[in-house]
């Protein structure tokens, strides 16, 4: 990907470059001449859509260039001064502005234009719709980077990075998903699984770990045990270092005087051998000393590291205590989803059986989740309809998108953000919450969930 994106890089450049030489229309009308443009151009731009693979990333815009483009040559292999030539050349010109930018476009995010293909054909739309949705965010954004400012990268490869990242991680999620679907795994099993995972961590920091009081306690002990070697690797560089101070203290202090004679020259020789081997020990020790400003670097950065990540944790409580504080237990519960994004289930939001319409007794419960969205203003939002498992399930599916739908378009209206920042999902009895087999159950499965993706 290093060479891919240098690669890019380059050709960025050396398009601008081709791209300035092509002739403005304004003026070729100005002057009722046709400007001249070499052969040679017109081959560096063809040789410059081959190296973006402009045949294989945009084939059918890359066809029609290529017809013009030999035209253009065949002409020119005629009457290199003609004015078909010339012609031909200015519309070349002319096209090549118009496909190169396609070209670099499909180009630089071709990795991930097959990572999201990728997650799509492996089933991550119905798995992983969250983090399949919160990699097609990024994408877009990274296409407008682009498209913002081409001659300065940047930006667009943060997104791009970003998009590459949630379109395998959609991946991941869909095929750990599918095999426990397939093989109906039971919810014990799924956690037995995750507690599995948690042990092999305890036994690389050597601690043993215990599951009887949840998994929360599990992992702030692998929290704590962390945070212990790095003390310990903190304890053994600070001694190292008193060490080292000592030694270069002695050193300094050592006087040597030759004595005068007939064996004055061995004994030179031998204080020679002598301080050669303190100066090679010496620079072992300015070595490991260097190492270990090396490693103190790097527990600096992991400190600011923790800090901003503490402080982000810290606001990120705020706001999901200022959104629980909104609403009462009758009207929703706020909780964190298994992504740690937010979800407020709305619990006073009922339809009657086969109704998809909102009625004014819902207004005051939805002006409260206007008043959520505003917390939450980079966030993408997902209205997830949900039905018990009455009924056909093609039926609660269609049943539970218009009943999301209906929320979504609320709150598209109440809160004045654009509609490209939600999405409505009907998942119809496909992800209970409570017992079906009992009507306080069923109730609880017959909701709409509001999910604030970071």
């Amino acid at each position: 990907m290093k060479d891919s994106n240098s690669s890019a890089t380059v050709l960025a450049v050396v398009t601008a470059l081709l791209l300035s030489l092509l002739p403005l229309k304004v003026q070729a009308q100005d002057t009722n001449s046709e400007p001249e443009i070499s052969m040679s151009t017109v081959t560096l731009w063809n040789d410059s859509l081959q190296s973006l693979r402009a045949p294989d990333l945009i084939p059918r815009q890359y066809a029609s260039w290529k017809k013009h483009y030999e035209k253009t040559l065949s002409d020119y292999q005629r009457d290199a001064n003609g004015s078909s030539f010339l012609r031909r050349a200015q519309h070349c010109a002319i096209e090549f502005a118009e496909i190169e930018p396609q070209a670099f476009a499909a180009h630089f995010l071709v990795e991930v234009d097959r990572a999201l293909n990728s997650a799509k054909q492996a089933g991550a739309k119905r798995y992983a719709p969250l983090t399949l949705s919160r990699a097609e965010m990024y994408y877009e954004k990274a296409i407008g980077a682009l498209n913002a400012n081409r001659n300065n990268l940047a930006k667009a490869k943060l997104e791009r990075s970003r998009a590459k990242y949630e379109a395998d991680h959609a991946l991941a999620i869909a095929n750990q998903i599918i095999p426990q679907a397939n093989q109906e795994q039971s919810s014990e099993q799924t956690i037995l699984n995750f507690e599995k995972q948690l042990q092999h961590l305890g036994e690389a920091l050597e601690i043993q770990l215990r599951f009887s009081d949840g998994s929360d306690r599990a992992i702030a002990d692998l929290i704590q045990a962390t945070v212990d070697v790095k003390l310990e690797r903190q304890t053994a560089q600070e001694k190292l270092e008193q060490v080292n101070s000592a030694f270069r203290e002695v050193f300094n202090e050592i006087g040597i005087s030759v004595p005068q004679g007939d064996d004055e020259q061995a004994y030179v020789s031998a204080l020679s051998a002598e301080f050669g081997q303190l100066v090679r020990e010496l620079d072992d020790s300015k070595r490991e000393l260097r190492q270990y400003r090396a490693r103190v670097s790097e527990l600096r950065i992991e400190k600011e590291t923790a800090e901003t990540i503490l402080s982000s944790k810290e606001a990120k409580e705020r706001r999901f205590s200022q959104t629980r504080a909104l609403f009462n237990s009758d009207e929703a519960i706020v909780l964190y989803n298994g992504s740690q994004d937010i979800v407020i289930r709305l619990r006073g939001l009922t339809f009657p059986s086969g109704v998809a319409q909102l009625s004014q007794k819902h207004d005051s419960l939805l002006a409260k989740i206007t008043q959520a969205l505003a917390l939450y203003a980079n966030a993408h939002i997902v209205v997830e309809g949900h039905t018990d498992n009455t009924g056909g399930a093609k039926l609660n599916i269609k049943l539970s998108e218009k009943r999301a739908k209906a929320v979504m378009e609320y709150l598209i209206e109440s809160s004045g953000r654009p509609a490209g920042d939600f999405k409505a999902i009907g998942y119809g009895a496909e992800k209970p919450v409570a017992n079906n087999q009992t009507d306080y159950g069923r109730k609880e499965n017959r909701r709409i969930d509001v999910i604030l993706v970071r």
